[in-house]
Order: structure tokens, then sequence, then C-alpha cells
């Protein structure tokens, strides 16, 4: 992880708020993310269906069709979503459905790249006001975890850490936790060294028996008031 530049950045996007904190344009997420290493599916913006199309052209087939001012909760293409689209025709014609319904709600879009078949987890990190930096993880996706239902650990993660915590979680048994426990990790290191960093959103990341592949990111950012009290440093 590139501590300096993490911390750098995530302290820009905070004083460009004036110290108000903010969510963080998908664009600045991901670019805050990959200096901790976390890379999210291959995606491109689009104004028009022809920029989409060129967009999937590049990134290759099969992708899902994203509207930019869709819900959180999208998942249909009346709400904004289009998913396993395979071939151009497929494209031109969720897009053509889509802007009928949503309207200027498809002034921009994201195509985005379809990654292998998964489970679908989610995995959330930020400061707890009392116990630091922490990290959660449980189910993703529309069948997703309630918060009293995530399983909780401190961070950063170490390697055997990130494993009892997929271990302890709602996915013991449905995940392998390989590339899992690095992805946990890279987050963990993430809200640990910039605390300006207050949120950590990814939901849905697609985790196969090799890969993970992260679909959906929400990042915060927000002024960080150290806890006078002593830090709980046992969870």
């Amino acid at each position: 992880m590139d501590v300096e530049a993490a911390r750098a950045q995530g302290q820009a996007y905070l004083a460009a708020t004036e110290g108000a904190g903010a969510t963080l344009s998908l664009d600045d997420a991901l670019a805050l993310l990959a200096h901790a290493g976390v890379r999210a599916a291959e995606q491109r913006w689009a104004s028009s269906l022809d920029e989409a199309l060129d967009a999937a052209a590049g990134i290759g087939y099969p992708v899902a069709l994203k509207a930019a001012g869709r819900p959180k909760v999208a998942r249909t293409e009346a709400t904004g979503l289009a998913l396993d689209l395979v071939a151009p025709e497929d494209l031109a014609a969720s897009f053509r459905r889509m802007a009928a319904v949503l309207g200027s709600g498809m002034d921009r879009v994201l195509v985005q790249a379809m990654r292998p078949v998964g489970a679908d987890v989610q995995l959330v990190a930020g400061t707890h006001p009392r116990l630091g930096p922490v990290v959660a993880l449980g189910r993703g996706g529309s069948s997703g975890s309630p918060p009293d239902e995530l399983a909780l650990r401190l961070a950063p993660l170490s390697p055997v850490d990130a494993a009892r915590l997929v271990s302890s979680s709602v996915l013991q048994g449905t995940v392998a936790p390989g590339a899992l426990t690095e992805l946990l990790q890279r987050v963990s290191m993430l809200v640990a060294e910039v605390p300006e960093v207050a949120e950590v959103r990814l939901d849905p990341v697609l985790v196969s028996d090799t890969t993970v592949s992260v679909t959906d990111v929400l990042v915060r950012v927000a002024p960080w008031v150290p806890d006078p009290r002593p830090p709980v440093r046992r969870l």
C-alpha cells in the first residue's frame, strides 16, 4: 500500500469539502482505493448509446449497464441496472428500455465487465468512535446481511486475522477465503492508516474460488476526531 499517497489524497478530498466530509464520486473513490491495491471490475463511463457500445467493445462482453443516478438498491432495468449483456444488440435494447423509464437518469451510464459467478459478499470498513478502525464482513447483494449479522474485527488485519474474520462470518463454508483475505487486509490497512476515510463499503464483491471482483463502491471521508478515552483493542 502507498500509505503516503493515500493519506495525501484522503486529506485533499476532505479539504475540498471544507472539512464537512462527503461521499466521494465513484472516480475519486476508485482512485483512493487504488493506493491500497484495491481495484474494481473494469468499467467505463458513457453519455450515449454509441459511447456505451464503444465502451463495451473495449471492455469485452458480457457487461453490466448501470445508470449513474440509480438508487443503491437498483436490481432491475426499471431502477437502472442490466446484467449479463452478451452482445451489442442486448446492450442497445437494455439501454433503450432503461432510457424510456429513467429519462435524464440515463444521461450518464457505467459499462462494467461481468465477472465469473461467485458468492455476493459485502465488506464494510471505517472508524468506530470507541473501537477505532474496524472491518465487517457478511453476505452482500440483494440478500445482504443486516448490520447486526456482520462479523467484525479490529483493523489492520494480519493474514490470520483476515482468515478468522471469514471463518467467524455467515460466509463460513460458502466462500474460499484465499483471495478474499487479501482484499480484507488491503481495505483494513486503508482505514487504519488514513483516518479521514470514515467509511468504505464494497457491496457486492463477487467471490469465487480464486478471485474477487469488486462491483460497487462507496467511500466517505469525514473529519477524524480522536476519542480521548483509552482505545479498546480486544474484540
